[in-house]
């Protein structure tokens, strides 16, 4: 028996770059199909009117599928396994599985976008960058290919000349304008090749001599002669001489000097003269030419320039740069006094009263750290440990989990584990953020959730709130940034957060999300950072300052930022909110002596539909109960819905429930205060 030797073929690896992994996989079937060409697996052929060997074509196929599914490697028969559902064991519907699943969807749109923007890169030949434009071209669904790739090349390409040719010559089409190009390229390296040899030094460009080279429309040489510089009339500002040969200030009057023959732009008096300084010369000294440098550029030699602008006096400072004393001139930022000195003595020279305001900077900025503290998680060590299984990750997703992770490391809140046991590991979900187009990192807590003692400390109530803000009339709101971030967890409890993804496993070094104690500890800590400061409260995820009067109320708030600052936490400054005469919260504004309900709770009230089962009607009562408050004998008229709720109460939605339910939603307004 003859003995089959299969040659060897390399497996597809789906894991080496996510972001490319569709059009590699079309590659590798490629040559997977080219080596069934050279096995001569392929169909046979069938003469006219003969019938074709349907055991023939089977055998064909499935060898075929079978070779594939041993070539794709292990993973990638993994993911086939998990995807074929109901699949015919046919070769074209196994490669139709694995094809759908690598190549993402596309959006010619989001092609077209990607196309028009790319730029030839530094480095990258004019043939590498025609290789990149046909690829994504591919799926763009150009009528005219050719004519949006020649496009592309003359607008993005890296030659200046080749541009010019092309537009001097709009009728070259692409491979013209490729063949143009390429001889260009060439031309190029074989001159620096030879330039490269050359000892000669190069000269320096001075003012005499000096031509202008400019090239006609016609491909003509000419050669000007820099023109000296017309003069400046010292009368009236014009060009010298005067074409009529009279000066137009010949008999007008100076308003600043009050003579007769000039104007007052060029008045020459001493108390408005400014005299007019020369600029020393400006010399590059350079053995080599750029290589950017066209043909069709000019070449200028600037010896002296005048100016008219006065030269700065001051402020100046001494600086010391690397060891070295500095004289350097201090920028206030403006050019010009805000009065002068004659204005000055024109108002009397008024006592100018000079206050001095001090600097505090605001703690914003990336998510800080409490310092000098390490939160610790109680863990119940009876409790049997899980290492769950890693959920497979979308292909399409894969790239930004990866930022994200890379993102955490770089702000020390993730490390990765190497080396240790991992007892705990718990699976990660991705879900979108609001913009939809990042991803926010989960870890699902479920599991070693079983195993942490939660911390009981008391929360604050609507009620002591109130009485807290009873009387205060201006309001600031604060949000830390990632608050449950800056809290750093201490090494021993860091390894039930470990998580596992497609890149590793890892392990939070700060108290993250899903921790079923982490609101308590986070409040906890909260109210310890603040507590000993007058006219501040912690409510839920924010801190309020608030005060009677804007003095009041500024003192608390420096109290606070100062605080904040000198605990090393950093505030989040788009939903900070400074100075306000109102703020809300559960569900209830407060303003100046008075509190109201929210106008988006009242509004959800008003627009919810009639409750259809018992869900429905519980979800109805805990959105009312945040405005129970402002609600006359609120209890009493929700007696008969509330009855509804009972699990023995069949649901029967009688004339009494219409009623409570409508008066409800008519005696709550927005309007209601207390």
């Amino acid at each position: 028996m003859n003995q089959l030797i299969l040659p060897i073929f390399q497996a597809f690896d789906a894991e080496v770059d996510k972001s490319t992994v569709g059009p590699r996989w079309d590659r590798w079937v490629g040559r997977l199909e080219n080596l069934f060409v050279a096995l001569q697996l392929v169909d046979p052929i069938v003469q006219e009117g003969q019938e074709p060997d349907e055991a023939v074509i089977k055998r064909v196929d499935d060898r075929k599928r079978a070779l594939l599914l041993h070539y794709v490697g292990e993973q990638t028969f993994d993911i086939y396994e998990a995807q074929k559902g109901e699949t015919e064991t046919t070769y074209t519907a196994t490669l139709k599985v694995l094809s759908d699943y690598f190549r993402p969807r596309k959006n010619t749109q989001m092609e077209i976008y990607t196309f028009r923007n790319c730029k030839q890169k530094e480095g990258q030949t004019l043939d590498e960058y025609l290789t990149e434009l046909r690829k994504l071209a591919k799926h763009c669904e150009f009528t005219n290919i050719d004519k949006e790739i020649l496009s592309q090349l003359i607008q993005h390409c890296r030659s200046n000349q080749l541009r010019r040719r092309a537009l001097r010559e709009p009728d070259k089409g692409l491979e013209d304008v490729i063949q143009l190009g390429r001889a260009m390229e060439l031309s190029d390296s074989h001159a620096q090749a030879m330039e490269r040899h050359m000892d000669q030094p190069v000269n320096k460009v001075s003012l005499s001599g000096l031509k202008k080279f400019n090239r006609s429309a016609r491909g003509g040489k000419h050669y000007h002669s820099l023109k000296k510089p017309s003069k400046q009339c010292w009368k009236c500002g014009g060009v010298f001489p005067h074409k009529e040969n009279l000066c137009p200030a010949r008999d007008q009057k100076c308003r600043k000097c009050q003579k007769v023959g000039h104007f007052q732009a060029v008045c020459r008096s001493k108390k408005n003269f400014v005299k007019k300084e020369k600029v020393q010369f400006v010399t590059q000294h350079s053995d080599s030419v750029g290589s950017d440098c066209d043909v069709d550029d000019y070449c200028y030699g600037i010896k002296v320039v005048e100016s008219g602008v006065n030269r700065v006096k001051g402020p100046y400072a001494n600086v010391t740069v690397n060891k070295h004393k500095l004289k350097m001139l201090v920028d206030s930022g403006s050019s010009v006094n805000i009065l002068d000195e004659e204005d000055y003595a024109k108002v009397g020279r008024s006592q100018l009263r000079e206050k001095k305001k001090s600097r505090e900077l605001v703690p914003y900025g990336g998510i800080g750290k409490l310092k000098n503290h390490q939160v610790k998680i109680h863990i119940d060590t009876t409790v049997k440990t899980v290492a769950q299984k890693r959920r497979k990750i979308p292909f399409h997703l894969r790239d930004k989990v990866e930022r994200e992770i890379n993102e955490l490391m770089k702000l020390d809140i993730i490390e990765k584990v190497e080396g240790e046991p991992t007892p705990w590991v718990s699976p990660i979900v991705t879900p979108p953020k609001k913009d939809g187009k990042e991803i926010r990192l989960c870890v699902d807590m479920r599991q070693p959730n079983k195993a942490i003692k939660r911390e009981r400390h008391t929360m604050p109530t609507i009620d002591e709130l109130i009485l807290d803000l009873n009387g205060s009339k201006v309001f600031s709101k604060l949000d830390l940034r990632s608050g449950y971030h800056q809290l750093e967890l201490h090494p021993d409890s860091r390894y039930i957060t470990t998580f596992s993804t497609h890149l590793g496993i890892f392990s939070y070094k700060r108290l993250n999300f899903g921790v079923s104690s982490a609101s308590e500890i986070f409040h906890e800590t909260k109210r310890q950072v603040i507590q000993d400061i007058q006219g501040v409260r912690y409510i839920s995820e924010d801190i309020v300052v608030f005060g009677e009067n804007q003095e009041q109320h500024d003192i608390a708030l420096r109290k606070v930022l100062k605080r904040l600052s000198e605990k090393g936490l950093t505030l989040n400054h788009k939903k900070c909110v400074f100075r306000t005469n109102q703020i809300s919260f559960f569900g209830v504004i407060f303003g100046a002596n008075e509190i109201s309900p929210d106008p988006e709770k009242v509004k959800a009230v008003y627009e919810f539909s009639r409750p259809e089962n018992v869900k429905d009607l519980r979800s109805f009562l805990g959105l009312t109960n945040y405005c129970a408050r402002f609600i006359k004998d609120y209890a009493k008229i929700c007696g008969p819905l509330r009855q509804l709720t009972h699990k023995e109460q069949p649901w029967i939605w009688s004339q009494s429930c219409e009623e409570a339910f409508r008066t409800l939603q008519e005696k709550l307004c927005d309007e209601t205060v207390i």
